[in-house]
């Protein structure tokens, strides 16, 4: 009786654990105006333009991109909407740049 409540209680919290799922963005974005691309796979960012690329570990902190540049510093330009699935580059100025979903 306690290793089947022990295989019902893991097994609840395993589910649990994958119902929480992956919240951020998936796959590549795009500038319309540019070009200019950005690819998330869960743990790298991909920016990509007319001058190369760069990959940058990257999290999630709410809505908020924080990646990790290669000097270890953390900055927090990016952010995510997931009900748009549309990432944002937040500009000094305050306004935005957006990068639509163009493949998964």
């Amino acid at each position: 009786m306690k290793k089947t409540l022990a295989i019902i209680i893991i097994a609840a919290i395993m589910l649990t654990v994958c119902a929480c799922g992956y919240s951020g963005p998936k796959g590549r974005y795009e500038d319309p105006d540019t070009g200019t691309s950005i690819t998330f796979d869960g743990k790298e960012a991909v920016f990509t333009d007319n001058e190369g690329t760069k990959t940058y570990p990257y999290k999630m902190d709410g809505e908020t991109i924080v990646l990790t540049l290669t000097n270890g510093r953390l900055v927090k330009f990016c952010s995510y909407s997931e009900e748009e699935d549309t990432v944002y580059l937040n500009v000094e100025d305050g306004s935005k740049i957006s990068f639509f979903k163009v493949e998964e």
